[in-house]
């Protein structure tokens, strides 16, 4: 029988810890992601839900201690450098609700 080394774990995290571990580098894009393609009303609709505390869906992470040849930071954010030998978490999906709620809880500006 295959045994699987780390078996994927559900985990229930703070907007605000997510918003953290963005600016620590430990969050990046695989370059094979789209960019930001969210249109104003859909980046309102979240936020209308994180407020009326509606479920917003699940992220999906690919944590790895090998970084990949091409990668880039949330939503084209300029991001500390992810320290070397130090793993990172790959959004496989999620980026444009983890861009939305980065862009607009850190001031940031969002294009749309």
């Amino acid at each position: 029988m295959y045994q699987v080394k780390h078996a994927p774990e559900p985990k229930i995290e703070r907007i605000s810890r997510l918003i953290d571990r963005i600016k620590a580098g430990d969050i990046k894009i695989p370059k094979f992601q789209r960019g930001f393609v969210w249109t104003e009303s859909q980046v309102i609709a979240l936020l209308e839900s994180i407020y009326e505390g509606y479920p917003i869906g699940s992220l999906l992470f690919w944590l790895s201690d090998v970084p990949m040849k091409s990668e880039r930071d949330l939503g084209g954010f300029h991001l500390p450098e992810t320290p070397e030998k130090y793993p990172r978490n790959y959004v496989l999906d999620g980026q444009q609700r983890l861009t939305t709620i980065y862009g607009v809880l850190t001031n940031s500006a969002i294009i749309i």
